[in-house]
Parts: structure tokens; C-alpha cells; sequence
């Protein structure tokens, strides 16, 4: 897994969530804000299906501008297997670590497209040749459709107005894709993951 089960957060209920799509965009935190609570099936790739839940444990850290409905809410991942976790910056950047330098730069590009470009996971996906590419075993568009989804969190806990919100998780590809630096480091550095 790239990410963790924390027994402490309980889970969405697949089979209570709504389908949702929201295209990736600068309001794309906004647009999704002011959705009512609920659980929601953001993005579906191959078997696997990115689940949000809204709202969860995490406090707003400052007011997003343009959002009636403004709370925290928690990115899952769902297997086939009903297996399901939720993605977590440490575990993602260690996987991304030890790829190729030919796949880290081309998947480095695609993850930039997507959080700080706002394209599209599948579009930036493929326009970096990236389809041979998977992070242990989990394709790299599932890495993509899911940081889509945690650059949006990281908009609503931390506005852009006062915060770094999807730059600051930006901030560790990075960090790695320089190298000079392992995924232990950035987590003393940034002390966010």
C-alpha cells in the first residue's frame, strides 16, 4: 500500500457513495467545497476506485475564499479486493524515490501537470509516457488520480490565501526528483508527512 489504514478514522462506506466528477481546475477546491457532506467516488481507474469523505477529523486551518460549506474530508483508495487504505505524501514519495531516473522524471512532469497545472490525471498520464509505469505495484495513474484529490485537501486546510496549500505537498517530488534528497529527509524538513 501507499498509504495506511489508521484505526482511528473510520472509513467511507463504498457502497454508500455517489458518483462525483469534478474536472481538475484553480476552483476545483471551491467547486468541490461546497458539496454537502457525504462519501464520493472522485476518480475510477482500472479496479480501483479514489473515494472522498467529507467530512472527517482534520480542522480548517484558514477560510477558503468562494466556499459556503468549507471542512476537511479524507482521500481513500478502494482495491477490488475490498481492501482499501488511504494515500499518505511519506509512503507515495518513497515509492517514487526508488523508480528508474527515466521514470521519475517523466512521472515527476505528469504529477506537476496535474497539481500545480490542474491538468487531468489521464491526460498528463499519457502526454508523459507514463502508462509503463507503476509505484510498487499500483499504476501511476492511481497515483495521479489521487494526488489530484489530496492537492484539493491541501487547498481546503490550507488556503492558498494565507497557506502553500498543493505547493507545499508539491514541494517533496520536488525534493526527491532533485537528488539530493531521501523521503526520510524531506519528512525531518517538512515535517508535514
Amino acid at each position: 500500500m501507499l498509504g495506511t489504514r489508521p484505526p482511528n478514522v473510520r472509513s467511507p462506506v463504498l457502497s454508500n457513495a455517489q458518483r462525483l466528477t469534478i474536472a481538475n481546475s484553480p476552483n476545483i477546491s471551491i467547486q468541490f467545497c461546497n458539496y454537502p457532506p457525504g462519501e464520493y467516488i472522485v476518480e475510477t481507474v482500472n479496479n480501483y476506485k479514489v473515494v472522498v469523505k467529507k467530512p472527517d477529523t482534520i480542522g480548517i486551518k484558514a477560510k477558503l475564499t468562494g466556499c459556503e460549506n468549507q471542512s476537511d474530508f479524507t482521500v481513500w483508495v478502494f482495491e477490488s479486493n475490498n481492501n482499501y487504505w488511504m494515500p499518505k505524501h511519506l509512503e507515495t514519495l518513497r515509492a517514487f524515490y526508488n523508480l528508474t531516473i527515466s521514470d521519475k522524471q517523466r512521472l515527476f512532469e505528469a504529477i506537476k501537470d496535474v497539481v500545480l497545472n490542474y491538468e487531468e490525471p489521464v491526460k498528463s498520464w499519457e502526454l508523459h509516457n507514463c502508462q509503463n509505469i507503476s509505484l510498487q505495484t499500483y499504476p501511476s495513474l492511481l497515483v495521479l488520480s489521487y494526488l489530484k484529490w489530496m492537492a484539493v485537501l491541501e487547498d481546503t486546510i490550507y488556503p492558498t490565501n494565507k497557506y502553500l496549500g498543493r505547493k507545499m505537498a508539491f514541494a517533496g517530488y520536488v525534493l526527491i526528483n532533485s537528488g539530493l534528497y531521501s523521503p526520510n529527509e524531506i519528512r525531518r524538513l517538512l515535517r508535514i508527512w
